[in-house]
């Protein structure tokens, strides 16, 4: 259903842009480049904005599958928090590293019901044309493919039974917005898993004006988990967080400081934000010729006024320090093909936490589309949640 993403080169672009902006050789300037690394990251991330448009009609068409802004934090944002429920939706979602060292992502239909449902959703011209066309070629519009992915969905919605009654959090990666998180909310969700992924502050349709790197987003976190619990909307005590990259680090803030969370998978975390973005203007350059230059120097210094305009320290919101502070085992994914974030960077921090954690590698998939392997990660993901939770 969805084309093959093929997006190294865009997603590094749409990073260094993010940060540094276009405005020429003035753009190495680090109080401009701490101003970018403080500003909302809003743009689109190449090939994943094609996935938006059938995660917005599987949304409309599924009612067990919920949008709402909750308001948390101080100074106080809403976030816009996607909330999947326990079912069987009908989509299967795959999505790993070919041969060719492209990326493929699907999300297609279960039991298709073929003519019946081109039927119901074509005009009466189109299902003549295609009827006329099936043998040969049919090419079907955007619109077309929409109405029948939100006719599926609302067709699904079958009760998964028994539920697990656990909820698992999900966060993206820096600047990806949790419509595309809801591939995965569908494959926890068929498997029995509640799945809550907000936009964390200053990313995608949340309020903020730009993130603050664990500042105030463990906080939030915390906020919205309470008011979820007293809403209703989220049953029993213990809950799941599963974090890629940004949102990793995240996670691991979080699962520091709140004990409600008792199980944790971590997909290529940073030690550092500093030390990332730094690696970020350096692994850069190698991917895309630019006309303009970024020093090392620069960059770093800007990273220490971005600190200074929080009020805090890199080290304060570091992985590296919150990881030993949590309570249980977690599970870390990461790869030596990993050039923003290395996998001996993803060991060390493995190496720091609870007796029982684990360590995945998978080969040949770089950072950009690590946390959507969903074929090789999905089965060891989907039986440590079973153990923890």
């Amino acid at each position: 259903m969805l084309k093959a993403l093929r997006m190294r080169r865009r997603i590094l672009l749409a990073l260094f842009l993010m940060i540094f902006g276009i405005s020429g050789f003035a753009s190495a300037f680090p109080p401009l480049i701490a101003k970018k690394i403080l500003d909302r990251p809003d743009f689109a991330f190449g090939d994943f904005a094609t996935i938006e448009p059938v995660t917005e009609a599987i949304i409309k068409g599924a009612d067990q599958i919920q949008v709402h802004k909750i308001t948390v934090g101080k100074p106080a944002v809403a976030l816009d928090v996607l909330i999947v429920n326990p079912r069987n939706y009908g989509f299967d979602v795959t999505g790993g590293v070919t041969k060719e060292k492209t990326f493929r992502f699907n999300v297609s239909t279960k039991n298709n019901r073929g003519e019946a449902l081109f039927k119901e959703v074509l005009s009466a011209e189109r299902f003549a044309l295609f009827e006329e066309n099936k043998d040969k070629s049919f090419s079907l519009t955007a619109g077309e493919i929409s109405r029948l992915i939100e006719h599926h969905a609302r067709e699904g919605n079958e009760k998964i039974v028994p539920e697990k009654s656990k909820t698992i959090f999900f966060f993206n990666g820096y600047g990806i917005t949790n419509r595309i998180s809801l591939v995965w909310a569908l494959i926890l969700a068929e498997n029995g898993y509640q799945v809550v992924s907000p936009d964390l502050r200053g990313i995608g349709k949340s309020g903020g004006k730009g993130p603050t790197f664990g500042k105030c987003e463990a906080e939030d976190l915390k906020q919205l988990l309470t008011n979820l619990q007293q809403s209703g909307q989220v049953s029993g005590d213990s809950v799941g967080v599963i974090g890629i990259s940004y949102g990793a680090a995240m996670a691991s803030l979080w699962a520091a400081k709140d004990p409600r969370v008792k199980a944790s998978v971590l997909i290529a975390p940073y030690a550092r934000a500093d030390n990332t973005i730094v690696t970020l203007a350096g692994a850069f350059k190698s991917a895309v010729k630019v006309p303009f230059v970024t020093d090392p120097k620069s960059v770093r210094k800007g990273t220490v006024l971005a600190a200074r305009k929080l009020g805090v320290t890199w080290e304060e919101l570091s992985p590296a320090k919150a990881i030993p502070a949590i309570r249980h085992p977690i599970l870390f994914m990461t790869s030596p093909a990993d050039k923003l974030i290395p996998e001996a960077e993803v060991k060390k921090l493995y190496q720091t936490a609870r007796e029982g954690s684990e360590l995945k590698s998978f080969k040949g998939i770089p950072h950009e589309i690590i946390g959507y392997n969903v074929d090789d990660a999905a089965p060891l993901i989907l039986n440590w949640l079973d153990k923890r939770l």
